[in-house]
């Protein structure tokens, strides 16, 4: 059965085995990390209103290309005026 995210308007299923971390400090972006049993990871960054899903990804990957390789990213919005940044 899976387990059920919700927090801050986001609202997602993920499996019951997978480990989840969340870094929630006041006007920094939203930080979700979960890391699946065989070591793979899913990043969400939730950025609030005010920018751009370009600027958001544009923040977001700032520094961090260097140590993941085969990594996707996907750029959306979510409503509550919030942006989010997945990596795969």
């Amino acid at each position: 059965m899976p387990h059920w995210y919700e927090h801050n308007g986001l609202r997602f299923a993920y499996p019951e085995n997978w480990q989840i971390e969340e870094i929630d400090v006041v006007g920094q972006p939203l930080d979700i990390t979960l890391q699946t049993p065989g070591g793979g990871l899913w990043s969400l960054q939730s950025i609030p209103g005010g920018m751009s899903p370009g600027e958001a990804a544009a923040q977001a990957l700032k520094g961090s290309r260097g140590g993941v390789s085969g990594s996707r990213e996907r750029v959306g919005s979510v409503g509550a005026g919030r942006t989010t940044l997945a990596r795969l």
